[in-house]
C-alpha cells in the first residue's frame, strides 16, 4: 500500500494504522501543559509491549499505566531491561528540567521509539502518566511531543458536601479518580453537616436514623 505520509517509519503501509490519524487534530490537554512542543511523528502504542520501570519505588506508578494501556486490549510487561528493538514506555525519577526541586512537576517525551516520563517524585511522575492517557486518545498512535509541566497552582482542591447530597461511596471514588486525572491534589469532604450525618457507625446506630435527619425547626427554605 502506499503511504499517505512523509513520514515513513509510520505511514500506513508500515503499521496499518487508519489514514485518518495523519488529518485529526492534535489532542486537547488539561489542564494545559506549562511548555509544549508538538511534533509530527507518531509513536505505535498499539504494538508497545512493556513499561520499563528499574525504581522499585515507582511500582504503583508503574501498575496505574499498566491497567490504562490494558485498559485498551492492549497487554503490556512491567519489567527492568527491553530488547533494543522494542516500543516502549520508561517511567525515572530524576531532577526535571525547569523546576528540579517541585514535587509534582515532570518531563514527558514522546518519540516514534519510546516514551520517557521523568519527574522528581513519585507524584510527579503519577501526573506524567495522567497527560499520557489524554494523549493515548485513540489507543493506537500517541503523537510525538516534549512536554516540561508544573502546576499553577500548590493547592487544586475539589469539595464535595455529602452531608446536603447524600451519593454512594462507589460515586464518590469515580469522581475522585475523574479529580486525579486532571491533576487536583486536595479533596475537601463534607462528610456531616448540622441538618444530617451521613456515615453509619456501629456504636452509634441513632446518628443515621431517619428522625435525625431533618433541618432544624423553624428554618425557612
Amino acid at each position: 500500500m502506499a503511504c499517505i505520509s512523509p513520514v515513513q517509519d509510520t505511514c500506513v503501509g508500515t503499521y496499518g494504522f487508519p489514514a485518518y490519524l495523519w488529518f485529526a487534530g492534535k489532542p486537547s490537554l488539561i489542564p494545559v501543559p506549562e511548555t509544549n512542543e508538538m511534533g509530527v511523528r507518531l509513536f505505535p502504542l498499539f504494538s508497545c509491549r512493556s513499561v520499563v520501570v528499574k525504581d522499585d519505588s515507582l511500582g504503583n506508578e508503574a501498575g496505574i499505566l499498566k491497567k490504562a494501556i490494558e485498559s485498551f486490549g492492549i497487554d503490556v510487561e512491567i519489567k527492568k531491561e527491553i530488547l533494543a528493538s522494542e516500543k516502549y514506555i520508561e517511567l525515572r525519577i530524576e531532577k526535571t528540567g525547569i523546576l528540579p526541586s517541585h514535587k509534582e512537576s515532570y518531563d514527558l517525551k514522546v518519540s516514534t521509539d519510546k516514551i520517557l516520563i521523568t519527574a522528581n517524585t513519585s507524584h510527579g511522575i503519577f501526573n506524567g502518566i495522567q497527560t499520557l492517557r489524554q494523549l493515548m486518545r485513540d489507543a493506537v498512535m500517541v503523537d510525538a511531543c516534549d512536554i516540561t509541566d508544573w502546576p499553577a497552582f500548590s493547592w487544586r482542591g475539589y469539595m464535595i458536601d455529602a452531608g446536603r447530597n447524600y451519593m454512594s461511596l462507589l460515586s464518590l471514588k469515580q469522581q475522585i479518580d475523574v479529580m486525579a486525572a486532571n491533576k487536583l491534589n486536595v479533596f475537601h469532604f463534607h462528610a456531616t453537616e448540622d441538618i444530617a450525618w451521613r456515615i453509619a457507625i456501629k456504636q452509634y446506630p441513632q446518628l443515621t436514623e431517619p428522625e435525625y435527619m431533618l433541618r432544624n425547626k423553624g428554618y425557612v427554605l
